[in-house]
């Protein structure tokens, strides 16, 4: 079987066996039996009554059920240390919401999800990092079940202009494309990349180079003149020149403050919320700033 008759981007569309199928589905089942407690319950229900869930990894790995056998054991083996199926929107700070430097949004125009990354709203805080990787984790799988409910893949849009080398973080770029490869393999049907700025580019060839080279055709670059053609006007948040009112910065119901979610750390104290407000206090509105300045 030739890549050319794998494209990326088709693998829900794509004939794979039944035979195939149930070979992995077997080889995980075994394991499952022998290492239980390695497992989350939904999970291991998802594999037994949902092909897709299969189908991704042997796509990935080019029909081979060993590997992708291993990958899948592996994968829901992460599912269950994150915690993923676990993970809500109130987990994590109002504040997050409101900057809204990752977000999904409306579907573009042909009906596929969008999750936006706002490259020059990010600063690296090494001490926040986990507190990002789990919100990377959280929107992902979101972005990811809506899309397997609907039968369609999803798909990235980072906007990279105004972003600079200051804005950069690769622990958390190479944690995303890591996440998404190991773990929601042939899910994305396109990345598209608006505004490359120059000073970024070897940035954006070295993540290039994480990717398996067949699924390096998902990227796509395109820029002010293109992006409405390729999303739609109505479809795009009002900073890219968009026209959709829908909000992409929601009042989460019970979201913790990010001085709340700091004081119930066992990992975060006062100073790392006034690093992070240091930074983000002009992404953030003023009344939530106001609130998180009233440190104990």
């Amino acid at each position: 079987m030739s890549e050319n008759e794998m494209l990326p981007g088709q693998a829900r569309n794509f004939d794979i066996s039944q035979e195939d199928i149930q070979i992995v589905r077997d080889r995980f089942l075994l394991d499952y039996k022998e290492n239980e407690a390695l497992y989350d319950h939904v999970d291991v229900q998802r594999v037994k009554d949902d092909d897709w869930s299969i189908k991704r990894f042997l796509f990935y790995t080019k029909m081979s059920t060993k590997e992708a056998g291993d990958l899948l054991i592996k994968s829901m083996r992460w599912r269950k240390e994150k915690g993923v199926n676990q993970m809500k929107a109130s987990d994590f700070p109002q504040e997050f919401y409101s900057i809204a430097e990752l977000h999904p949004y409306v579907p573009d125009k042909e009906g596929i999800p969008v999750m936006y990354i706002r490259v020059k709203l990010h600063r690296a805080l090494s001490e926040w990092t986990e507190v990002s990787q789990n919100f990377i984790i959280y929107n992902i799988e979101k972005i990811d079940s809506e899309a397997n409910k609907a039968g369609v893949g999803w798909s990235i849009f980072f906007d990279c202009n105004g972003g600079t080398l200051f804005n950069v973080d690769i622990t958390l770029l190479s944690f995303l494309v890591e996440t998404i490869r190991a773990n929601y393999p042939s899910g994305i049907i396109y990345a598209n990349v608006y505004e490359l700025p120059w000073i970024l580019r070897t940035i954006y060839y070295l993540a290039r180079s994480w990717i398996p080279e067949r699924y390096q055709r998902l990227l796509r670059l395109v820029d002010k003149n293109s992006v409405f053609e390729v999303i739609g006007k109505e479809n795009l948040p009002d900073y890219l020149g968009g026209t959709c009112a829908v909000p992409y910065d929601p009042i989460v119901e019970n979201a913790p403050t990010l001085k709340e979610f700091v004081d119930k750390s066992t990992k975060l104290n006062e100073s790392d919320l006034k690093r992070f407000l240091g930074y983000y206090s002009k992404y953030i509105k003023s009344k939530d700033v106001e609130n998180n300045n009233q440190l104990s």
